[in-house]
């Protein structure tokens, strides 16, 4: 994506303002749900520790999640700016419609790969482009602070550059990975190593 259709900061704040992502909206909730129960609870029990990595302006999966009995930090550089994660490792690290907003991916991913124990699950959901054809007329598409798009060849992308070996991708929404101790060979294996030395200063 040419960096000049990335909206400024203040203007992509404004547009996360406008989501109704709360508990009082039932379909929001529904959807966490749904998340919840295919991309952690079949892979992590009660008790272990997650990062909500960009929580958004409520914290209703952190909400969700700890009435299962999980042990919750948030995230989010709009509104919940404090680094909470710097010096943790977790056991999950879960990403609901936030993938789509990384301006540089690559980046973004051997961060959450810092921040994963041995054998932690990342748990993400976005909307996979299924149809490369119709991308022009993709409704996904057409908001203009989702900036980076995924599909299958991606998550297989993913798997080769980074240490996470895909467990499942479900209803064309939903992938889960898993940590592992191989170091891929590729120009994005130094950038989680640099994001390991930083966590453990």
């Amino acid at each position: 994506m040419d960096v000049r259709s990335i909206l400024p900061t203040a203007d992509e704040k404004s547009r996360y303002q406008l989501h109704e992502n709360t508990l009082d909206n039932k379909g929001y909730v529904k959807m966490l749900t749904g998340f919840i129960e295919k991309g952690v609870v079949p892979y992590l029990d009660q008790g272990a520790s997650l990062l909500d990595f960009g929580s958004g302006p409520g914290p209703v999966l952190q909400t969700l999640l700890k009435r299962r009995g999980y042990d919750v930090d948030i995230y989010d550089p709009f509104f919940a700016p404090e680094r909470v994660f710097a010096a943790k490792k977790y056991d999950g690290i879960t990403a609901t419609e936030v993938l789509e907003h990384f301006s540089d991916p690559a980046s973004d991913i051997a961060l959450l790969c810092s921040h994963l124990s041995s054998d932690g699950i990342l748990a993400i959901r976005t909307e996979f482009l299924t149809d490369l054809a119709g991308f022009c007329d993709w409704w996904y598409r057409q908001d203009e602070t989702h900036v980076a798009f995924y599909s299958s060849k991606t998550l297989r992308w993913i798997e080769e550059n980074f240490p996470l070996k895909l467990l499942a991708c479900q209803d064309e929404k939903i992938a889960v990975f898993k940590k592992h101790h191989h170091q891929p060979t590729s120009p994005f294996t130094s950038r989680v190593a640099k994001e390991s030395q930083k966590t453990k200063r």
